[in-house]
């Protein structure tokens, strides 16, 4: 009877990433075989890729795929049952919209837009009757009329006009370039 070992992946322990990562290291580690032979100790240079990616996995994913796996798959000269070249070449385009797409949704996380959080003596509890009561309350509603209808408004607006300014697409374009446009 053979052992079966496994690399047990789990959670990062801060809880930030949703990817499997190495416990309590906040690496994201990854195995590539490069062909179906057997891996040994002698041979495991030239039959596995493998490498870690930090904490910030998307960031490191998206520069992998840029820098290691779109220029590997690109000079992959054999692809076995798949050698026509229109079908490596549709992969080849998914691929790199695919990375895109990872590399918008990176930069939109960077990016993200913070609306001012209430003031902790404003709070009010999420249920029916203290929402009620809150309601009644002119000072209250006073700061969030405030708080909703002119800063947050603001910002808002400030972001949907500043989308305007830099989208210049015609209005016929259609739906994927509207979806990559929201994408940024």
């Amino acid at each position: 009877m053979t052992e079966d070992k496994r690399l047990t992946l789990t959670m990062d322990a801060i809880g930030e990433s949703i990817v499997p990562v190495v416990k309590g290291q906040g690496k994201c580690c990854f195995f590539f075989r490069l062909s179906s032979r057997q891996i040994t100790f002698a041979n495991v240079d030239q039959e596995l890729l493998f490498g870690q990616m930090e904490s910030h996995f998307l960031d490191s994913f998206v520069e992998h795929l840029k820098f290691i796996f779109i220029p590997a798959l690109e000079s992959q000269e054999s692809w076995g049952q798949s050698s026509r070249a229109e079908m490596v070449a549709d992969f080849l385009h998914g691929v790199k919209k695919f990375t895109k797409t990872m590399e918008a949704t990176v930069r939109s996380l960077h990016e993200v837009i913070k609306l001012d959080a209430p003031e902790p003596k404003f709070v009010v509890a999420d249920e029916p009757q203290a929402i009620l009561e809150a309601s009644q309350n002119p000072e209250l509603v006073k700061y969030y009329e405030n708080l909703i209808g002119a800063r947050w408004c603001r910002t808002v607006e400030q972001v949907l006009v500043e989308s305007d300014q830099v989208r210049s697409e015609q209005d016929d374009v259609g739906p994927d370039a509207e979806l990559d446009h929201w994408k940024e």
